[in-house]
């Protein structure tokens, strides 16, 4: 009996520990159904295990009714972890079909050994539905793919175990400590506790990844436009230097002109808000490839990977363009300046191509703002004056200015 109570303990730590991290990041809604779930399968076997209520066919349906719970919970849980929402209906018409049927065996027509083909194969069934709703995590992290698979052979042991066990019950044991020495309930027992265990620190450790993840991504994130900051540009951009298959790549700066005349005539809040909305336009408007970034006040930089410099006048002067036709300010019109570079071989690091974009910005301020400027293609600079026409009107190629005006 002791022996019995350790897989619903070990179930009943795994369901605190991730109602724990829940209550650490209530964010994560998926680890409600999954502690639910190994709260679930614990009092199951609890129930089973001390035969409670004392009697038979009772405690049969409420261990199932425990059981359906648990496996509907936990495929729920993994299924809204790979991103998925709302709730499968297999999810919940499995359950019901298995519990009513159960009901059926265990008060009108009495057969222990359809009960335990019942319950046995339709939990694999709830778990199957719910590993194919999931399957998107097999494309994920190491820990993903370690997690769907495992919920995979959860679902799978069901059929082979229960067939090569369960036939040799017999349909006339009707004593709980009878049925507790069979093979089928010791081999329950046992995959029980193994897949509990390491299904649940499978769970625990991609939990735990996410919320190292999500630490980071606040540190590497600019509160209020969404966009990289300095730092996380720096990061994602040393680990696209890196591979050599991204290139070329195009490198756009861009400026909301006269920034310092809305925060001084509507208001530090104003500002905010031009800054949020254009950080949404930038990140909304680029591909997921894009490395969209706010680097100070009120410039922005994004880092296009296998573009070239013409590539980048595109989308910087359809950005300008998207800009300047949205109110993103909800008073006066707002336009942003840009200049485009592309990332010369020897650059050291995206900093050394962001400046020769920076002083194209430069060279649009000072030649009238809402406007795009691109460095010559060559590596040696164009005399100050020069026109170079990409994918539209040409714009004009200035030298660095001493002094940004906003």
């Amino acid at each position: 009996m002791h022996l019995m109570l350790i897989p619903p303990i070990l179930l009943a730590a795994f369901a605190a520990t991730l109602g724990g991290l829940w209550l650490l990041d209530r964010r994560r809604l998926h680890l409600l159904p999954l502690a639910g779930a190994f709260a679930g399968f614990g009092a199951a076997i609890l129930v089973q295990v001390l035969e409670l209520p004392p009697q038979s066919a009772f405690s049969s349906v409420v261990s199932a009714h425990l059981y359906a719970a648990g496996a509907a919970l936990l495929a729920l849980g993994i299924t809204w972890r790979s991103g998925r929402r709302g709730i499968p209906p297999p999810l919940l018409l499995l359950p019901v079909v298995m519990v009513a049927t159960l009901a059926w065996f265990s008060y009108v027509d009495d057969r222990l050994l359809i009960r335990i083909y019942v319950l046995n194969f339709g939990l694999g069934l709830i778990l199957l539905a719910g590993a194919w709703h999931a399957r998107r995590l097999a494309d994920g992290s190491l820990a993903e793919r370690a997690l769907i698979w495992l919920l995979l052979a959860l679902a799978l042991h069901f059929f082979p175990r229960t067939l090569l066990t369960a036939g040799n019950i017999g349909s006339r044991i009707s004593d709980p400590a009878s049925f507790g020495r069979t093979d089928f309930w010791v081999l329950t027992m046992y995959a029980g506790a193994v897949f509990g265990v390491v299904i649940g620190i499978a769970l625990v450790l991609v939990t735990a990844a996410d919320l190292m993840a999500g630490l980071q991504r606040e540190r590497d994130t600019d509160a209020l436009t969404g966009t990289l900051n300095r730092r996380g540009l720096d990061t994602r951009a040393a680990e696209l230097l890196e591979q050599p298959a991204q290139r070329p790549i195009a490198l756009v700066a861009c400026d909301i002109d006269h920034f310092k005349a809305i925060n001084d005539q509507f208001g530090h809040h104003a500002g905010d808000l031009v800054l949020e909305r254009i950080g949404m336009l930038l990140r909304t408007s680029c591909r997921a490839t894009d490395l969209v970034a706010r680097i100070g006040g009120e410039e922005f930089v994004v880092v296009l990977p296998n573009s070239t410099a013409e590539e980048g006048f595109e989308l910087a002067e359809r950005l300008r363009r998207l800009v300047a036709e949205t109110d993103v300010s909800r008073g006066p019109p707002v336009t942003c300046s840009f200049g485009v570079a592309q990332l010369h071989d020897l650059d050291r690091d995206i900093w050394a191509g962001l400046q020769r974009a920076d002083r194209q910005l430069y060279a649009a301020k000072h030649a009238g703002r809402n406007r795009t400027i691109v460095e010559a293609l060559d590596a040696a600079p164009l005399p100050s004056g020069t026109l170079l026409a990409l994918g539209g009107a040409p714009r004009l190629v200035a030298p660095a200015l001493n002094r940004r005006q906003s």
